[in-house]
């Protein structure tokens, strides 16, 4: 329906109180723009971008550092957040003997739920959707022409594993080497054994 929208573009979703409706894929972006914030972002984008001393905005973060080797080590396998279902809020204006305030125009659907196909490889959690280790992912290999396969994985319960993983697209312009620890979360990978294990093992060698 146009009264919803999915921020996220290959998990399917369904409603429980009208059965299948249709769910509009968009970029948070453009939702921010849709919330009448498009001089918020406007702003934004001068002071962190066009201004940035850092720069330059002509690099891409598919091109590879300027270094030699590059080893990234991260945790897999837990339910990370990778998208949001929306839906227009009904309560567009508060009127209180108060003050009279603008709601925002759009809220996270919780009564949304996914379809049986979702549930193979998602959960949803009041509107918010998650991978899990059975999602599957679209593993990039540029040794192998761009294309590393599909293996069922998931991020560290923070990062989705697709931008975990972006550092392979570096292959070929420097050594890539990849070291993924299942079950390891974003920050508590810094007390896992088995991160400084690996570590000892890799300044060792």
């Amino acid at each position: 329906t146009n009264d919803s929208m999915l921020v996220c573009q290959k998990v399917a979703v369904r409603d429980h109180r009208k059965g299948d409706v249709s769910y509009s894929s968009t970029t948070g972006t453009d939702l921010i723009r849709m919330e009448g914030l498009a001089t918020s972002l406007r702003l934004v984008n001068e002071t962190y971008k066009a201004n940035d001393p850092i720069g330059p905005l002509s690099l891409s973060s598919w091109q590879a550092p300027p270094v030699k080797n590059v080893v990234a080590i991260y945790g897999i396998n837990l339910p990370t957040e990778v998208c949001g279902v929306y839906r227009r809020n009904p309560a567009g204006v508060q009127i209180s003997s108060a003050a009279l305030s603008l709601e925002q125009l759009f809220v996270l659907d919780k009564d949304a739920k996914l379809s049986k196909r979702g549930r193979e490889s998602h959960v949803i959690e009041d509107g918010v959707i998650l991978e899990t280790k059975n999602t599957p992912q679209d593993i990039i290999d540029r040794s192998c022409c761009g294309d590393g396969g599909v293996q069922k994985k998931s991020g560290d319960g923070t990062v989705a594993y697709w931008s975990l993983q972006h550092c392979r697209a570096w292959e070929g312009e420097c050594n890539v080497t990849v070291h993924e620890i299942d079950g390891a979360p974003h920050r508590e990978i810094l007390n896992d054994g088995r991160f400084h294990a690996l570590l000892l093992k890799l300044l060792r060698a």
